[in-house]
């Protein structure tokens, strides 16, 4: 007889799937027996991977898989071939050994990526910053969500690789199952038809077998079917809580946000108002700043007015004392010309005087007298020719040389007219000495006349002729020049009689009494050789100053000529800079070597008192060129403000 056949798992006829390896990556959800546990839904899950637990078994027998997703329903283990009673006695297949899955050690849990929580801290960080971000902080936020992105692309691009791997061999695995329950299902067939072909099949065992057999894949089929519902009812359960939590998370973050944007808007009206307080000093204090500029503005317009109106009044009172100068000027003038037109009148009356006596006084005389007449031509081309040159001086050069100008020009009018006196006097004196001189020769022509005709002694005639003949060949003291001073005291007036009043000479007018006129300046020194190297520069500033302080200064000072304390030649206060200064007093190697010796404050309290505008610019205020004054002021402006800025400091 046919002996039954032993039950068989129905975990073995079916399809069954291999052990999820112990590295794959799961979800945290309940999972079915025997199947795969999915990746998570979302891109960050903080669930751990875990080894998936081994099948549960139901009673004696195993719990099968679940269904496929896209297969609900099990294949059939036998097609029907017509032949439901056939018996055997050998068993329907060979039960196969159990796999044991690998030993591997427990995965480490899946790490949390920390660019999400560092993204989303920085961004939480920076919704809380009052007003715009700093452009560093606004880029390096822009960098790190673009990082954030790429992550999120890669890790995304990973787990679809992961899932399609995963797939691929579950597949697989699958196929590798269906095949061997179809070979088991064909060799079990092949029995079968075996077993009737040799009439070794029992119909009753066969059947009763293979009837319990398909009450075990329907039990089974059913069991599936119930845990695939439950799975169902589990599922959409933890969907209905999960959308629950979702709802609850939604409407905390919303509240979140609303509290979020509320605080937002509360800061935000905050910094506006801190804004708009600020916004309102600092019009205030623009306000104030453009009182005191247009205070300023005014003052200085008051004091621009009163400095033009006392500059207009020293103008005025420059163009009277000019004016005055001036008409003092044509005043002398005057006098001059009045007085040449007397000499000329003189001389005139002289010259037809001359006439006359030209055949008797001979051209020795007349010669004199051009040359008298050249000498007062001269003398008068000489004056005109220092009034021109006036004019021309005083209308080129400046008021304070106009003024020295003016005050040589007043010694010169005064001595012009004390030598138009004194020529006119000498020309008087002349005229009546010549005439005495003719008078006096005519009058001893008659007495010797008369002597020759009362015949007298040889020796009064010898006498009497050595007389005429010294008279005829002495010399004419007209020949004298009418600007000698021995002119009055020759040896020829000696016998003029004192007697006649009508004859003598008239007394000298008294000079006038001038003052007297100031020395000639000095002529300028030479300036001192330019220093071209450090040395040079520095004994020239040392030697400059020691003069200053001793009171020895130039008549003249300009920009230029002052010893600034730079290492190179200056033109302008632009020339002073802060670094020049540093580098002549501090800086430089070839400094003097008690510059060296001493401190740098007791540098500047020597050099604070030499630059000080009270101490040397007072005394050097009256030698400099009135055109360069503002330069030489800012300059010493300058050294002054870096000594008293270096000292604070």
């Amino acid at each position: 007889m046919f002996s039954s056949p032993a039950k068989t798992p129905a975990s073995r006829m079916g399809r069954s799937a291999p052990y999820p390896p112990r590295h794959s990556r799961v979800s945290p959800g309940p999972s079915s027996p025997g199947r795969f546990r999915l990746p998570p839904e979302t891109r960050y899950a903080t669930s751990a991977i875990r080894t998936p637990n081994r099948r549960s078994r139901v009673g004696d027998v195993p719990a099968s898989p679940s269904p496929h997703p896209f297969r609900l329903t099990p294949r059939t283990l036998f097609r029907d071939h017509g032949q439901q009673q056939a018996r055997s006695s050998s068993p329907p297949y060979t039960p196969r050994t159990p796999r044991t899955p690998k030993r591997r050690g427990v995965s480490s849990p899946f790490p949390v990526s920390p660019v999400v929580n560092l993204t989303v801290k920085v961004e939480e960080a920076a919704e809380r910053v009052k007003g715009p971000l700093p452009k560093e902080e606004d880029i390096f936020i822009k960098q790190l969500r673009r990082l954030h992105l790429d992550h999120e692309l890669r890790t995304a691009r990973y787990e679809l690789e992961e899932a399609e791997r995963l797939a691929s061999e579950l597949s697989a695995q699958r196929e590798q199952d269906d095949l061997a329950s179809a070979k088991e299902r064909e060799k079990l067939e092949r029995q079968w038809l075996e077993e009737r072909e040799r009439g070794t099949y029992q119909p009753d065992a066969g059947g009763t077998a293979m009837e319990e057999l398909r009450q075990k894949e329907l039990a089974e089929k059913r069991r599936r079917e119930e845990r695939a519902r439950e799975e169902e009812r589990r599922k959409m359960e933890r969907e209905r809580r999960e959308k629950e939590e979702r709802r609850k998370q939604d409407a905390l973050e919303a509240e979140r946000r609303r509290e979020e944007k509320l605080r937002k808007e509360r800061e935000r009206a905050e910094y506006l108002a801190q804004l708009q307080e600020e916004r309102e000093i600092l019009l205030k204090a623009k306000r104030d700043a453009e009182e005191r500029e247009a205070r300023h503005l005014q003052k200085l317009k008051e004091m621009q007015e009163r400095k033009a109106e006392e500059e207009a009044r020293r103008q005025k009172e420059r163009d009277a004392e000019i004016r005055a100068a001036f008409q003092a000027s044509e005043r002398a003038q005057a006098e001059i010309r009045r007085i040449t037109e007397e000499a000329r009148a003189r001389q005139a009356a002289f010259k037809a005087e001359m006439e006359s006596i030209k055949a008797s006084a001979g051209q020795a005389k007349a010669e004199s007298i051009r040359r008298m007449q050249e000498e007062l031509a001269q003398a008068r081309e000489l004056l005109e020719r220092d009034r021109q040159m006036f004019e021309a001086q005083r209308a080129s050069l400046n008021d304070h040389t106009r003024a020295k100008l003016e005050e040589m020009l007043n010694q010169v009018r005064q001595q012009a007219e004390y030598d138009a006196t004194c020529f006119a006097h000498e020309l008087r004196l002349m005229a009546e000495l010549q005439a005495y001189a003719f008078q006096h020769g005519h009058s001893e022509f008659f007495q010797q006349y008369r002597a020759q005709q009362t015949q007298p002694d040889p020796a009064t005639h010898r006498q009497q002729q050595q007389h005429h003949g010294h008279f005829g060949n002495a010399q004419d003291p007209i020949d004298v020049s009418m600007r000698d001073p021995s002119f009055i005291f020759d040896a020829s007036m000696a016998s003029i009689p004192s007697s006649s009043p009508s004859r003598s000479p008239s007394p000298m007018p008294a000079s006038p009494t001038f003052p007297p006129s100031p020395p000639p300046p000095p002529p300028p020194p030479p300036p001192p050789p330019r220093p071209s190297t450090p040395t040079e520069f520095y004994a020239y500033y040392s030697m400059a100053w020691a003069a200053i302080m001793r009171g020895e200064l130039p008549p003249v000072i300009n920009f230029e000529s002052i010893p600034w304390p730079v290492l190179s030649r200056v033109s302008g206060p632009e020339d002073i800079t802060p670094e020049k200064l540093t580098n002549f007093f501090f800086t430089h190697d070839e400094r003097p070597d008690i510059w060296q010796q001493r401190g740098r404050k007791a540098i500047f309290k020597a050099e604070v008192l030499k630059w000080h505008p009270d101490k040397a610019l007072s005394a050097l205020r009256s030698r400099i060129v009135v055109a360069d004054l503002p330069l030489v002021e800012e300059g010493f402006k300058i050294v002054t403000g870096f000594l008293l800025d270096f000292i604070k400091k």
